[in-house]
């Protein structure tokens, strides 16, 4: 399809209906790489894509050999995915998304 001009705010529109979650990989000081980010895709406003952090990666400290540790931490949002996860079966644990809860690494 080269040599079609779409318009941004079309492309945007396709992309947001067509995603679900983004997930930020990001390289530590360690060398390391991580997940540091899960967001879920609301939709738009306007020519915007909204999204919503539900997870982020907190680095705690680096250890004696200069590694990385840090924690996963939700938001406390929950998902709108959660939802289609239920109808299809699939069962997710309530605290699962409470904010006081964390994973550490």
């Amino acid at each position: 399809m080269s040599g079609f001009n779409f318009p941004s705010g079309s492309i945007r529109k396709y992309i947001s209906s067509a995603l679900n979650v983004i997930i930020q990989i990001a390289r530590l000081v360690d060398g390391t790489r991580r997940v540091v980010s899960f967001q879920e895709i609301t939709g738009m406003e306007g020519d915007v894509v909204t999204m919503q952090e539900v997870f982020h990666f907190e680095q705690t400290s680096i250890d004696a050999k200069g590694m990385v540790k840090g924690r996963f931490r939700a938001t406390g949002i929950r998902p709108k995915f959660v939802e289609r996860f239920h109808a299809a079966g699939i069962t997710v644990p309530h605290d699962l998304f409470n904010s006081n809860k964390v994973y550490e690494i």
